[in-house]
């Protein structure tokens, strides 16, 4: 029996994201290895038979060659001359079977034909199923009959689904109020509902009075809210949102609002319940992207993005988790949506926060442990990479287009992480620790507060790179340094940090490395966050220092340029960099490294050409105590 386990493990550990299709690929090709391998028929060999069959229904892939070994070896086996036993050959007749399809009560209680199955594929097993029926022994005769009452049972998916829509837009149009939901005689409440029965009968009916019926239920819907209603209205919300009637956003928005004023927390029902809202709001979730825009529209989709919060707080840890996920999909879809991305980072920092209060008084924890310490990991590890990429692809935008989403969520974002970090519950943010590519550095650069490690690790990829003819790549790192300019701790560290700088331009070289860039990024980050204009110039007489870069520095430049061509961005560093010769000359006669740095600085002027060899002079002139003004 070891046979059924595989399909049913790969299929779970791919959905959870905890395999790939390259295991699920390895698996196949270990299975269809074991069943060559077999010298003999025996038993053994239908275990490895079985498993090859299930798993290949699992790939998207060619398994034509797999396939083919299936039918050969079953057909062998089912030959009269086999000397397989007869249990042998049963299972051999069931994994013709489900190399077609799923098996009902093992596999699946729906039985589907698979998508990749072509119809002589199925003749071909019939066949063989029809053969072994006529001339099979008796209990090979009566597993051909199972398989074949298997196989009849088998329904093409896509038409099991389009029957499935069918079914539910039926039902959506058979939904009475009166039945549902009814007020206690002579009360106000019994009137409301008598007037939301009639007004969304109008709608799904689409009579003439459609307009004055859509109007009337949002009013009604308003004042609804404020009411906790039994679960089963939901049905009334979703008929209203699937309504074809329903071409503004008005009722939209007020049939979402009552929605999720049902499921926020703390809200006291006596006798029902309310998992009608919650099984309704899990729906939502799990839509196709293209779809649920087309239902409720960018602003129905931030409502739900506010929403999370309350709904995660009353889910199951798998099921949250599964809606934190989904959630998340939409947001990379409709990335261009300024606030989407960042109401999903603010519900996940709202449920971070209150697990926070909820440790303090034991009697009131509404967040699972475990459902915290999955949220946690999928924010910090699972949701990294898909985060950087499209971070770092929305750098990459025209000055005339709307900007990303990510600019404003990237903060939030960190917020989150931040918290992770100090949380009680202990969650490696691994993310952090992955290579650096021009995929993840504009968010590498951003969380350098989290380690000193970290920050000198994305300070050197940064410096190390090789810029010529390569437009895309300079503007993301030049964002990426301004990320990474204000995040030095202490006077140790960026004085470490402009020699390391410094050694790299040795090495890697001047002219097409942003070294002098990103060190005098940093150094007019830390001149304006020192007060260095306030230092006396009695004890420092060398020169008067030009600060004109002080006035674009803001904690948050990256974000803010983000929609300016390159060359404004260009431009801001030339200033960055003209102001730089006077500030370095000035802290590393503090720090006590002119020395160093003039040695370096003369080194590196042979090779400097432009701009930089200037700086360069500038720089030697200035340590070497001349060019006073």
């Amino acid at each position: 029996g070891k046979g059924f386990a595989p399909y049913a493990t790969y299929k779970t550990m791919i959905d959870a994201g905890v395999y790939s299709i390259d295991d699920l690929s390895g698996a196949i090709a270990s299975a269809m290895a074991s069943v060559q391998g077999f010298e003999s028929d025996s038993i053994g060999l239908l275990d490895s038979l079985f498993s090859l069959a299930s798993l290949c229904r699992l790939s998207s892939g060619k398994v034509q060659e797999e396939l083919d070994l299936i039918n050969e070896t079953a057909s062998r086996i089912l030959n009269t001359s086999s000397r397989m036993s007869s249990k042998g050959k049963s299972r051999a007749v069931f994994a013709l079977c489900t190399s077609i399809g799923e098996l009902p009560g093992i596999t699946s209680f729906v039985p589907n034909i698979s998508s990749s199955i072509k119809k002589d594929q199925v003749s071909n097993v019939v066949e063989m199923l029809e053969e072994t029926l006529m001339n099979g022994e008796v209990e090979c005769t009566h597993a051909s009959a199972l398989a074949l009452g298997v196989l009849c049972a088998m329904r093409n998916s896509s038409r099991a689904t389009q029957q499935q829509k069918r079914e539910k837009k039926s039902d959506r149009k058979n939904v009475d109020v009166n039945t549902i939901i009814q007020g206690k005689s002579g009360t106000i409440m019994e009137f409301v509902l008598q007037q939301v029965a009639k007004a969304h009968a109008d709608i799904l009916v689409q009579l003439t009075g459609t307009k004055r019926a859509t109007k009337q239920l949002c009013i009604l819907f308003e004042a609804l809210e404020v009411v906790a209603l039994p679960g089963s209205f939901s049905r009334v919300i979703e008929t209203t949102l699937y309504s074809s009637a329903v071409v503004n956003t008005e009722l939209t928005d007020a049939s979402l609002k009552i929605l999720y004023s049902q499921i926020e927390s703390g809200r006291r029902r006596i006798g029902f319940d309310g998992r009608g809202f919650l099984d309704m709001s899990t729906r939502l979730t799990k839509l196709p992207t293209k779809d649920l825009t087309k239902l409720i529209g960018g602003k129905g989709v931030q409502q739900m993005m506010i929403a999370m919060p309350n709904l995660l707080f009353q889910l199951p840890t798998s099921a949250g988790e599964e809606v934190a996920k989904c959630l998340w999909g939409i947001c990379r879809d409709l990335s261009n949506h300024q606030m989407i991305m960042s109401e999903f980072f603010i519900g996940i920092k709202t449920i971070f926060a209150s697990a926070g209060k909820e440790s303090k008084d034991k009697s009131k924890l509404s967040t699972s442990p475990a459902l915290l310490r999955a949220l946690q990991n999928f924010v910090a590890n699972v949701l990294f990479d898909d985060f950087c990429k499209g971070a770092t692809q929305s750098s990459k935008i025209d000055a005339s287009s709307s900007s990303s989403s990510y600019e404003t969520s990237i903060s939030v974002y960190l917020e989150c992480l931040d918290m992770i970090s100090a949380s009680a519950i202990t969650t490696e943010i691994t993310g952090i620790q992955s290579d650096i590519s021009y995929d993840n550095v504009l968010v590498m650069a951003s969380c350098a507060p989290f380690s000193s490690k970290h920050t000198r690790r994305v300070e050197t990829w940064i410096a190390r790179q090789n810029v010529r003819d390569e437009c895309f790549n300079l503007r993301v790192l030049l964002m990426s340094s301004l990320a990474l300019a204000p995040q030095c701790r202490n006077e140790i560290e960026m004085k470490e940090s402009i020699v390391n700088l410094f050694d790299i331009m040795l090495v890697a070289g001047i002219n097409n490395t942003l070294c002098i860039e990103l060190i005098a990024a940093k150094i007019a980050y830390w001149w304006d966050s020192r007060n260095m204009n306030d230092m006396s110039a009695a004890a420092h007489p060398i020169q008067r220092v030009s600060t004109m870069s002080s006035f674009l520095i803001s904690s948050n430049l990256c974000f803010e340029v983000q929609s300016l061509p390159n060359k404004e961005i260009s431009a801001i560093f030339e200033l960055f960099i003209s102001d730089l010769p006077g500030k370095l000359a000035l802290l590393c006669q503090t720090w006590k490294i002119s020395d160093d740095i003039s040695n370096r600085a003369t080194r590196l002027c042979k090779d400097a050409a432009g701009n930089k060899k200037m700086c360069l002079q500038r720089i030697i002139q200035l340590l070497d105590g001349g060019g006073g003004e």
